[in-house]
């Protein structure tokens, strides 16, 4: 299953056009709401981007 999701990422153009739940799944952890009111995406990779 994994596989085959992996190849149809890799046949897609580099950014996504539209909004692609199963990529947000295998890709995102969480997100947390700060008390400054910014967004912290936190990947299942280990990385932390602060939107």
């Amino acid at each position: 299953m994994l596989e085959g999701f992996i190849q149809g990422i890799e046949t897609r153009a580099l950014v996504p056009e539209e909004f692609d739940e199963r990529l947000w799944v295998v890709a995102v952890e969480k997100v947390t709401v700060t008390t400054r009111g910014k967004l912290v995406f936190s990947f299942k990779d280990g990385t932390e981007i602060e939107g």
